[in-house]
């Protein structure tokens, strides 16, 4: 810690205590009559001094030396290899060997005029055909370094980005002071181009990814934005078809005049039809069609994705003679399904010889795979959930990214399906029995009863009113990617004024809604009535906020390089929450914090049966048997087929 700044903290810590004991010299030298009006007369200026000294805190290192460019590129880039090297190991893309998914280069109709895509004034047709080893061969050849891959559902579309990725960051001048950029695989879903622009969609989503890069090292743009408008970030927008219809034709005419290399992936049909409706595809952009799977390659991979216990590797042989079963098995994702419901299950896949249409056999495929990942008695990992119970959760997930418009899973924001009028019921219900428990207690140390009954009730039910209605129309936080250590950001100085702004209003309202119940019950009492609790909610306004405001200074962003995980992220926010809870007000902590909402959120779930209550127990099941992916701190659908496929199942009820 620098010493400024460690004497910052002495003097604010100091000023604290000075504020507390003069409010105690206060009372023990006055009258009790008069002893509240003079504390807080006296303990206001040490209260706003502390609180601004608390902000200058905040502030104090914000203009030390940012690193280099060049430095957080490299960073990013180890982190997206790491990311995407678990990823496909997950899902086994090399196991027994990578599907050899083929493309050939797009129909014209798909393509910008090749003079504007070559850089050699040629209005010819570049040769672009190739296979899954050969794809960053193919992104090389296209000068612009825009490329557009084209195929059905689940044709391979993403895997193949994803190997790119790979392939271009093994390049040792990727991240480098060449300064070649670094791809990063975006999900376009969450982007209205008729209202956000394309750098600021980017820049918003590389620092939901990787929060880190939302530091401002130099008080005026994220590193983020630095990244983006320095060309240091390939952008990958994985999905252009799930954009809104109405969106899709702007977006092409918005990436279009954006600069920089950019690769897109999109069902074909959706792209023709955005092209002809924006007059032209992708300017700039080389386009690619994938190609379905042949017998041959479906004979060589599944015979050798059958376990030596499982007999005869010839199992699938009878089975693809029949077309309709060729023909489901063309894309990559059907033949992922097939050998987890069969080969690695030891099923014999002959029960889809029955089937006539390669729809019922996707479909078939794609009602099998619940079952066969979580009913299979070799596959019975931890014993807690069937294959109906997991359905019934992973449907309610499913319409939850639907309502919110997300392709994650993020466990900070499952509080937003509680309904609204639940966290202030709740909040009532605990404020009335916090009010009984005042009432018995004092009855039982022989206090006033009437004062202790109205005083209990009213100042319970405020209490808890207070709670409900700031969680359920309150803005929460986000979830805290920190340890405690000084922070030299101005990004945090900014979260601390917003965390000390909520401390200084919710500690005011919550200290004068409890000093106008106790005047109240001072009145039903004794007839006497003072206004007195409006001073001391100003000076315990000002002492919680600054306590917000210190504990956000503390909390000091992870390195771009660590190893974050839903699981830890959790715990991270969970420490956040009980220090600004013993250091402040419980009630704002859990009404406002991750952690605190999430809480409300599996007493919900786990009441009315939408999801289990050990919530992150079973979202990390489900990736360990390969239905959800984690990417980063989120969790996803591992295909977005599957979860297409739980919202048509109109038999689970949400």
């Amino acid at each position: 810690m620098m010493p400024e700044r460690r004497r910052i903290v002495l003097v604010t810590l100091a000023l604290l205590l000075g504020s507390l004991a003069g409010l105690v010299v206060v009372a023990v030298a006055i009258d009790r009559d008069t002893a509240v009006d003079v504390a807080t007369i006296l303990a206001i200026p040490p209260a706003v001094a502390a609180l601004w000294i608390a902000w200058k805190a905040l502030q104090t290192g914000s203009g030390s030396s940012a690193p280099a460019l060049s430095t957080i590129a490299r960073e990013l880039a180890a982190t997206v290899r790491d990311q995407w090297q678990l990823d496909m190991e997950a899902r086994r893309i090399y196991d027994p060997y990578p599907l050899p998914v083929r493309w050939v280069t797009a129909h014209p109709s798909l393509v910008d005029h090749w003079v504007n895509v070559r850089d050699d004034g040629i209005d010819a047709p570049l040769a672009l055909d190739g296979r899954f080893q050969s794809i960053a061969v193919t992104y090389q050849r296209v000068p612009s370094k825009r490329l557009v891959l084209l195929g059905g559902s689940g044709a391979g579309k993403t895997i193949l980005v994803a190997s790119l990725a790979l392939t271009l960051l093994a390049d040792p001048d990727v991240g480098s002071d060449t300064l070649r950029p670094v791809p990063v695989l975006l999900s376009p879903t969450s982007w209205e181009p008729n209202r956000e622009s394309f750098q600021a969609w980017l820049e918003r989503e590389l620092i939901r990814l990787y929060p880190a890069l939302s530091v401002k090292p130099t008080g005026k743009s994220t590193l983020a934005a630095q990244l983006a408008r320095g060309g240091l970030v390939l952008p990958i927008l994985d999905g252009f078809d799930e954009l809104a219809e109405g969106l899709r034709a702007l977006a092409l005419h918005v990436l279009g005049d954006s600069a920089g290399g950019l690769l897109l992936t999109s069902r074909t049909e959706e792209y023709r039809a955005a092209g002809t409706e924006n007059g032209r595809p992708l300017a700039r952009a080389g386009a690619i069609e994938m190609q379905d799977l042949s017998r041959d390659d479906l004979d060589a991979y599944l015979s050798r994705t059958t376990g030596a216990a499982a007999g005869d590797s010839s199992i699938w042989a009878d089975v693809l003679n029949r077309p309709p079963v060729r023909a489901a098995l063309a894309t990559p994702l059907m033949v992922s399904l097939a050998r987890a419901n069969y080969s690695d299950t030891g099923t014999d896949p002959a029960e889809l010889l029955p089937y006539r249409t390669k729809d019922g056999i996707e479909e078939h495929l794609l009602e099998s795979f619940l079952p066969a990942r979580y009913d299979n008695v070799s596959d019975r990992r931890t014993g807690r959930w069937d294959s109906s119970e997991a359905r019934h959760y992973l449907f309610f997930l499913a319409i939850h990214m639907k309502r919110f418009n997300t392709d994650s899973i993020e466990w900070w924001h499952l509080s937003r399906s509680v309904p609204k009028a639940v966290p202030v019921a709740l909040g009532l219900l605990g404020g009335v029995l916090l009010g009984l428990g005042f009432w018995l207690a004092l009855e039982a140390m022989g206090g006033n009863r009437r004062f202790g009954l109205t005083y209990g009730m009213t100042g319970g039910c405020v209490h808890g009113l207070q709670y409900g209605l700031a969680c359920a129309f309150g803005r929460s936080l986000p979830p805290s990617r920190a340890t405690l250590r000084l922070r030299r950001h101005r990004k945090g100085a900014r979260f601390g004024w917003r965390l000390a702004g909520y401390g200084f209003l919710y500690g005011m309202l919550s200290q004068l809604a409890n000093g106008l119940a106790a005047s109240s019950a001072l009145f039903v009492t004794t007839g006497v009535f003072t206004l007195s609790p409006i001073g001391l909610a100003m000076v315990w306004g000002l002492v919680v906020g600054m306590l917000f405001a210190v504990v956000a200074g503390a909390r000091s962003p992870i390195d771009l390089t660590s190893v974050e995980s839903p699981e830890s992220l959790l715990r991270r926010d969970r420490a956040a929450t009980i220090v600004t809870s013993l250091l402040g007000s419980v009630s704002l902590s859990f009404a406002l914090m991750a952690w605190g909402r999430l809480q409300l959120a599996r007493v919900w779930f786990a009441t009315t049966g939408r999801l289990p209550w050990r919530i992150m127990l079973f979202l990390r099941d489900a990736q360990r048997r390969d239905v959800l992916r984690q990417v980063g701190t989120r969790y996803q659908f591992r295909h977005d087929r599957f979860r297409e496929h739980l919202l048509r199942s109109a038999h689970v009820r949400p």
